[in-house]
């Protein structure tokens, strides 16, 4: 899925992801006023819950310094992992790509 996307983006794999965080990492800072750490902790919660075993993938994330400490700070705030951050943040942008595709922007995320 990530690199049919990168593909059509004309990104590297990495570029690609690191998009997707920016964007995610940037709408989590323009609401931050309004998100509770209790609701960051209950969707890093439901993520693992929701996410089933299978087999993973490693993938090197080429950024600047800056973007690193960044990354880690936003996946401190949600008690995850850098990698489970990173896997939520895709999880995350897929969906509501899925829903905004399926012409109901509003519909919940479903977990797969």
């Amino acid at each position: 899925m990530i690199r049919a996307q990168a593909t059509a983006e004309r990104r590297t794999i990495s570029a690609c992801i690191l998009n997707i965080l920016e964007r995610g990492m940037g709408m989590d800072e323009q609401y931050a006023r309004g998100i509770t750490q209790s609701f960051l902790e209950n969707q890093a919660r439901d993520f693992r819950l929701a996410r089933p075993m299978r087999d993973r993938t490693t993938i090197l994330l080429r950024c600047s310094t800056a973007e690193a400490a960044r990354i880690r700070t936003a996946a401190r705030a949600r008690q995850m992992s850098i990698s489970e951050f990173v896997g939520f943040s895709l999880w995350r942008h897929w969906e509501a790509t899925k829903r905004i595709r399926s012409g109901n922007p509003q519909q919940p995320p479903q977990r797969s």
